[in-house]
């Protein structure tokens, strides 16, 4: 066996990304990524970049941070790393793991830029096993893909056409020193269990395995990509989330169709399990919702919209700037005009309470409830739409002492209108859009 496959395949794929500005690694460590960032840094040298993510899961997760920190100097790499959180949703460790991995490469990654990855022949096969265990589709059973958009970015997967032992001996002629997972011989873990005992028992019998499942891979995901789906049309919420209408959903192709969708957004695959109880909800009625650490997918009236994990509004009132001008990372950029022509009195913006309502033209007030509704305001913007409010000069600012100006862009006050006010409020960009 020669180490010269895992060059040839970095070479192979370098007229690709010829007009790449950035080709990024993701580095873990561990024996098959370290041949990878030792190879690409012969190929793409001063383009080249390492990301590490780490999830605090191992004891020795700062110690592989620093393992991978001594390589990247030594092999003048840059390099950033990132702890993530990992948030259970019922899928288990990996999956949720690997969902905050992915979610932070994306927010990395701009246009043109390339990602690299070090899945091998070995991965492929054990994918394909389990994808086919869980009773996966022609999709699924594609198994992973060469390339495949990432955001505004690229993903490649160089080094999957060539088996594991070919990066040992690679890694072994050139003495790269690596990290050993301990989880990967954990076999109260599925791929862990068929790595050590299903895949020595198919090479024993059949040590050709490997490339024929990868080429039943490459069939069904051709047999996939050449299917007629119809993707449906994207709309958009007021408050600017992608999304499709539901009547564009045909019986029978629904799933293949939400996957189209997704996948023409960059978003990533959810399994087929919460996929199929997601299409359940949406054929029962209303309150269908998908939701994976990146996204949530949520029917709202006619259409299934894709917008951000919900996060808190403002807890309390903030006081607004003379300039007018607000932000805050879950609500946006917030800009009021017109403050000159009002009178003077404390101006805070703060989000929904009970019982608030707002002056309507001709008189008497209307519900926020109300206008949400004529305004279609999704539901999970409705408790945190940024209001302007005045309150009364020289008291506490207590909720009977504060007058509503403005709900969003939504709905003015007919005084806070004569002065000229205007609340021009840009949410933060959805996931997909």
């Amino acid at each position: 066996m020669t180490v010269a496959p895992v060059v040839d395949a970095l070479e192979a794929l370098a007229p690709t990304l010829d007009a790449s500005p950035n080709v990024f690694v993701a580095f873990s460590g561990g024996l098959d990524s370290t041949v990878l960032l030792h190879a690409a840094q012969r190929v793409f040298t001063h383009r080249l970049r390492a990301l590490h993510a780490h999830h605090g899961l191992q004891q020795a997760a700062q110690d592989w941070l620093s393992h991978c920190q001594r390589i990247c100097a030594d092999w003048q790499v840059p390099l950033e790393s990132v702890q993530l959180d990992v948030t259970l949703d019922g899928r288990g460790v990996e999956a949720a793991a690997r969902d905050a991995r992915y979610a932070w490469f994306t927010s990395r990654l701009k246009a043109g830029d390339a990602l690299l990855l070090a899945h091998h022949l070995d991965d492929q096969a054990e994918t394909l096993l389990l994808r086919l265990l869980r009773g996966a589709g022609p999709d699924g059973l594609g198994a992973m893909p060469p390339q495949r958009p990432i955001g505004q970015a690229m993903l490649y997967r160089p080094l999957l056409a060539l088996p594991r032992a070919e990066l040992g001996a690679y890694a072994r002629h050139h003495g790269l020193t690596w990290v050993d997972d301990p989880t990967n011989a954990d076999e109260r873990l599925d791929r862990s269990y068929l790595r050590t005992r299903v895949m020595p028992m198919l090479e024993e019998r059949w040590p050709g395995y490997r490339r024929t499942f990868a080429r039943s891979a490459d069939l069904l995901r051709a047999q996939a990509a050449g299917r007629t789906v119809h993707v449906p049309a994207t709309v958009r919420a007021v408050t600017g989330e992608v999304g499709f209408a539901l009547a564009s959903l045909v019986p029978g192709e629904r799933a293949d169709a939400v996957r189209a969708w997704l996948r023409e957004h960059g978003l990533t695959m959810p399994s087929q399990a919460r996929l199929t109880e997601f299409l359940r909800q949406l054929e029962q009625g209303r309150g269908a919702s998908l939701r994976t650490r990146e996204y949530c997918l949520t029917r709202f009236g006619d259409a299934v919209y894709c917008h951000a994990p919900e996060a808190p509004g403002l807890a309390t009132a903030q006081a607004l700037a003379a300039d007018g001008r607000y932000a805050h990372p879950a609500l946006g950029r917030v800009q009021v005009a017109g403050l000159e022509g009002l009178p003077v009195g404390p101006l805070v913006l703060r989000c929904r309470r009970a019982g608030d309502r707002i002056a309507a033209p001709g008189g008497g007030h209307r519900s926020l409830k109300q206008i949400f509704q004529e305004a279609r305001v999704p539901v999970w913007w409705r408790e945190r739409v940024p209001l302007l409010v005045q309150r009364a000069t020289g008291q506490g600012g207590g909720d009977d002492k504060e007058t509503i100006l403005a709900v969003g862009p939504f709905a003015v006050a007919p005084a806070a209108q004569a002065a000229g006010i205007v609340l021009n409020w840009e949410p933060p960009t959805p996931p997909g859009a």
